[in-house]
């Protein structure tokens, strides 16, 4: 494993850190997540660890989002799911950990970074104007490959999931506390001694692994719930882009089905609207906005 993610036992906690070479901020690509896929199997052979704590080395970012280039070098939908499974392995793998895990988040935590977030067993933020949390996606014309249509609902309840993904909206640390995204906000001097209580006073969470039951609540409640979201979708635009029908696909599909089902079925999706016509124009605006 690279330099990318330094290693630290203290007092039988693994502190870790990402530091991308190079790079303002940390990207996931699939050279990246083959590194935390890596990096999880390391942790996991040790035998004298009582949790973990991811961190970023960089100012005001935890993780900023996917490598939107290997995005729009997909082609055919297998190369768009072979990315997604990619990201997912390696996160499932993080959350498959025999001891609490903790993300530390202190600054941007966007697409694949919040994805990354919610497969620890806690998330701890700080008061920062910086630390905003989001998964916008759909507005570049794909959906979150890397678990985020199915770790989400369960973290924030599918109404507010749907609201998240569908307008890809960016939300504060306190925002995402009252939510229920994030589970301790506190200053961030305070960020790694709040993240080691958690650790010593909070068990392994379950809800992140791959086997975990999605299926919480009744199916009235779902249908009511998806009935309304499609309606409301069908209100505001006579033409929706086809990113939000996948997702909303994506996230009602996981709401009946366990995790790795789910996770499979996500990856699906991806590769076909990654793939697609409309995502490539979506991109190419998306890099157009950019440039100005």
């Amino acid at each position: 494993m690279s330099d990318t993610f330094k290693i630290e036992i203290i007092d039988n906690i693994a502190h870790v850190t990402f530091d991308l070479f190079g790079m303002k901020m940390n990207i996931l690509s699939m050279a990246i997540n083959n590194q935390i896929s890596e990096l999880a199997v390391e942790l996991a052979k040790r035998q004298d660890l009582d949790g973990m704590i991811f961190v970023s080395a960089k100012p005001n970012c935890f993780v900023a989002g996917a490598d939107i280039s290997e995005i729009e070098a997909i082609a055919t939908p297998d190369q768009g799911t072979k990315l997604s499974k990619i990201g997912q392995s390696a996160f499932n793998a993080l959350s498959a950990l025999p001891y609490p895990t903790v993300a530390v988040i202190n600054g941007y935590c966007l697409g694949g970074g919040l994805e990354l977030a919610m497969s620890f067993d806690y998330r701890i933020g700080g008061h920062s104007e910086k630390a905003l949390l989001g998964l916008p996606e759909t507005t570049i014309g794909v959906i979150p490959g890397f678990g985020g249509t199915q770790r989400l609902p369960g973290l924030v309840g599918p109404e507010r999931a749907l609201k998240m993904i569908l307008s890809g909206e960016h939300i504060s640390s306190e925002q995402a506390h009252a939510y229920g995204l994030i589970d301790k906000i506190t200053d961030s001097r305070d960020l790694i001694p709040e993240a080691v209580k958690i650790i010593h006073k909070t068990p392994k969470n379950t809800n992140a692994s791959p086997d975990a039951d999605q299926s919480f609540l009744n199916q009235n409640k779902l249908d009511d719930i998806f009935a309304r979201t499609w309606q409301e979708l069908n209100d505001d635009t006579t033409d929706p882009h086809p990113a939000l029908l996948y997702a909303i696909d994506a996230l009602e599909f996981g709401l009946i089905h366990d995790l790795k089902t789910g996770l499979d079925y996500e990856a699906d999706l991806f590769g076909e609207i990654t793939a697609s016509e409309s995502a490539k124009k979506k991109l190419q605006e998306f890099r157009q906005r950019k440039k100005k």
